[in-house]
């Protein structure tokens, strides 16, 4: 969801880029569900997508920054954190992305409207 596109521009080459989410979700099956941060050159994640602090074993599959077993029917607020050495002071958006392998999972919301819940992602750049 570009609702969830946050951009920044690093002041330093040098500096670290501290990624924090915080997703309400929830499923409607009893499903394990992979979390990535993914970094991109453009803002509408058009450009050049690069995931980062990637497990030493990752590939397509159900590897990633976090992984969340839910029961169908509950909500949960888990937290998605990464960081990564800026390299340059080009601007850059980040966004998280998810898999499910057999479930629907709903972020913000479980099923409806008549349960909804507020997620939040700040990325901040801390100077080396």
């Amino acid at each position: 969801s570009s609702d969830f596109r946050t951009t920044i521009t690093p002041i330093s080459a040098s500096s670290t880029i501290f990624v924090q989410a915080f997703l309400a979700v929830a499923m409607n099956a009893s499903d394990i569900a992979t979390f990535r941060l993914a970094r991109n050159t453009a803002s509408d994640f058009s450009g050049t997508t690069t995931e980062f602090l990637t497990p030493d074993t990752y590939s397509t599959d159900q590897h990633g920054n976090l992984l969340y077993w839910n029961s169908a029917g509950f909500m949960d607020t888990i937290p998605l954190v990464a960081y990564e050495t800026s390299g340059n002071t080009t601007a850059r958006t980040y966004s998280p992305f998810w898999l499910t392998n057999a479930g629907t999972l709903y972020l913000n919301q479980y099923t409806s409207t008549t349960y909804t819940m507020t997620s939040v992602m700040t990325v901040t750049e801390i100077a080396a």
